[in-house]
């Protein structure tokens, strides 16, 4: 019997399909994001079983725990593939450049952003580390990517327009408008050798496809180079306001003004997938915006009896329209109570709650959710929620 064990990992999400007989990853747990590092989830899976990770998108509080779970397993850990989303390599080496932007000093080391987007980084060249000096494979996840009959994915779309809001016209003027001036503002932007480092990230793929990922094994995509720029300038196009102020008037405000165009997008890639065996039905969604969400429901049949809601319950990431589309039976949200930014309601949102209870979907909140200052709901009291579904406060 296959299940989905839940982890309390506080203010982020981790959680196991254990996979028994009669699937291509038979006797495999299959991890789903990893915390922020606090709690050691490599405990939970079975002794005995292979693993795969899935790191949903290069955020902290679901990648945060890479190194500790590496460690933990330690050298005969079983681990044999780590997937991750199409474009985290692009978001990854941007942020990085981002790092050394003309004035970075002016940034608190404990500014949050800051901290986050470091932290995004070294995840990324523990990735890139591990795929060369281990036998780990590399998986890249994308729309139609073929694994096995059990898993469906839907997303990132092959299409850096949708993710990123912008036109393919857009992308291809800023494309011609850097390159015919030799990449003036990036040179603005940056002291050297970062302005070249980020020129050579943009370029590197122009015009020759079939070349070799970084460090993605088997990628089955005949354009993937010409994705891969149009993701790149896009993204930088994104950033760009947010960018030419910061440099203007660098501070921790400016920066986090930055960091938050970067999250929307990393948000945007996250990985969205079914996992149906037997009566194990459920939809994962990462931290995927309202926006994306709702043209995958339109798009594609995401209908589940189990929706792992994205980004922590947050009203800005699912409407109720979406959530009949899916109609699940079953809904889970891993939260800490956090707020962010100004909001006054922290995660999970009344609204969502209300959405819930008002469609009878049972769900698991992997804590108590408290509301001014009151436990307005508490948490299992007990490992088995629901039929395959089990919840672990303690590993």
């Amino acid at each position: 019997m296959s299940t989905l064990k839940v982890l309390n990992v506080g203010q982020g999400d981790s959680s196991i399909l254990s996979i028994e007989k009669g699937c291509l990853y038979n006797e495999h747990d299959i991890y789903i994001d990893l915390g922020n590092g606090q709690y050691d989830v490599s405990q939970a899976g079975a002794p005995l079983h292979n693993k795969i990770l899935i790191l949903s998108h290069a955020h902290q509080d679901h990648i945060g725990g890479l190194l500790f779970f590496i460690n933990s397993l330690g050298h005969k850990n079983g681990l044999k593939e780590i997937w991750m989303p199409l474009f985290f390599e692009e978001i990854s080496l941007i942020t990085d450049k981002i790092l050394n932007l003309r004035g970075i000093q002016n940034v608190s080391y404990i500014n949050g952003a800051f901290l986050s987007a470091k932290n995004t980084v070294s995840a990324f060249h523990l990735l890139h580390k591990l795929s060369k000096s281990t036998s780990i494979k590399m998986i890249g996840i994308y729309e139609g990517r073929r694994s096995c009959n059990h898993f469906d994915f839907f997303h990132p779309l092959l299409d850096p327009e949708t993710i990123l809001g912008l036109t393919e016209k857009e992308i291809t003027e800023y494309i011609n408008k850097l390159e015919k001036s030799n990449f003036a503002e990036i040179r603005q932007w940056f002291s050297e050798p970062y302005a070249q480092e980020l020129i050579n990230i943009l370029e590197r793929h122009r015009f020759r496809d079939g070349i070799e990922h970084l460090f993605f094994n088997n990628l089955e995509i005949s354009n993937f180079s010409s994705l891969r720029t149009r993701f790149s300038y896009g993204l930088l196009l994104k950033l760009r306001e947010s960018i030419v102020k910061f440099v203007e008037k660098p501070s921790d405000s400016s920066f986090i003004a930055i960091f938050n165009v970067l999250k929307k997008s990393s948000n945007d890639c996250s990985i969205v997938f079914k996992f149906i065996k037997n009566k194990l039905d459920v939809l994962f969604t990462g931290d995927i915006s309202k926006k994306i969400l709702t043209y995958l429901t339109i798009k594609h049949s995401l209908t589940a009896t189990v929706l792992k809601i994205p980004h922590h319950g947050s009203k800005h990431n699912l409407n109720k329209k979406t959530l009949k589309l899916i109609n699940p039976t079953y809904a889970i949200i891993s939260h800490g109570n956090k707020k962010f930014g100004r909001q006054s309601d922290p995660h999970p949102n009344k609204e969502i709650i209300e959405m819930l209870e008002s469609l009878n979907v049972s769900t698991l909140y992997t804590n108590d959710v408290i509301k001014n200052e009151k436990i307005l709901i508490k948490k299992p009291s007990n490992i088995n929620f629901g039929p395959h579904i089990e919840y672990f406060d303690k590993y």
